[in-house]
């Protein structure tokens, strides 16, 4: 599911827009060349831009801390 912001439409790895929070899990296997790069700096921006909070976490965070990430998602909806 896609998020517009403009005539643009950003797709977040997860996004709830019921409490403006997206989360982006990026691993060098999907983000190592530039123009991936350059993609993921315009997509943060623009959704930081239109209000929303944007965690990122490593893909070592997602598969070896998933306690850290949870309790990083838990204190950004509390906010």
């Amino acid at each position: 599911m896609g998020h517009h912001l403009g005539a643009v439409t950003f797709h977040p790895d997860l996004a709830d827009p019921f409490t403006g929070l997206a989360i982006e899990a990026n691993s060098w296997a999907h983000h190592a060349s530039k123009a991936d790069h350059d993609e993921d700096c315009v997509r943060y921006n623009a959704l930081v831009v239109a209000g929303w909070t944007v965690l990122r976490f490593t893909w070592e965070q997602v598969m070896f801390s998933p306690s850290e990430v949870v309790a990083t998602v838990r204190a950004a909806l509390a906010l």
